[in-house]
């Protein structure tokens, strides 16, 4: 299935954009964790049919398409322009910790709409949400 932005699945990304320069040169440009290769793997396995309806017809393009992780390596890497300077609002924080985060803040603001009716019901229900969301805690 084809989806609006399956880059926004991928958890290590924090930040992804496609643009045309002129007519004829299509930029990407993402922030992500972890090292090159993952990443390239990561689209490879993920969303190889969105990467090659996307990319599919640019010039040098791996004949067997993104599926093919180590020819999309390959070409992705004589395409690659490094850059010295980017700009991260979270230098220290992955993906999956700013996301896991922001659902712990969601859980949090919903447990503190119910008052607490007396000391051991609060106790409880504090029990429980420590408990459904232990694995948004670093």
């Amino acid at each position: 299935t084809f989806r609006i932005n399956p880059i926004s699945e991928m958890r290590t990304v924090h930040f992804a954009r496609l643009a045309m320069y002129g007519s004829d040169k299509l930029i990407f440009a993402s922030i992500f964790d972890g090292d090159w290769r993952q990443y390239v793997q990561d689209f490879s396995v993920r969303i190889p049919f969105q990467m090659d309806k996307v990319w599919g017809h640019c010039v040098g393009w791996p004949a067997k398409g993104a599926a093919d992780t180590d020819a999309l390596l390959a070409y992705l890497e004589s395409c690659r322009v490094p850059t010295d300077v980017f700009y991260s609002a979270y230098m220290d924080v992955t993906a999956k910790d700013i996301l896991a985060s922001y659902a712990l803040g969601r859980a949090l603001w919903s447990f503190t709409k119910e008052p607490p009716a007396d000391a051991e019901s609060f106790r409880a229900r504090f029990n429980a949400f420590i408990g459904a969301n232990q694995r948004l805690l670093p």
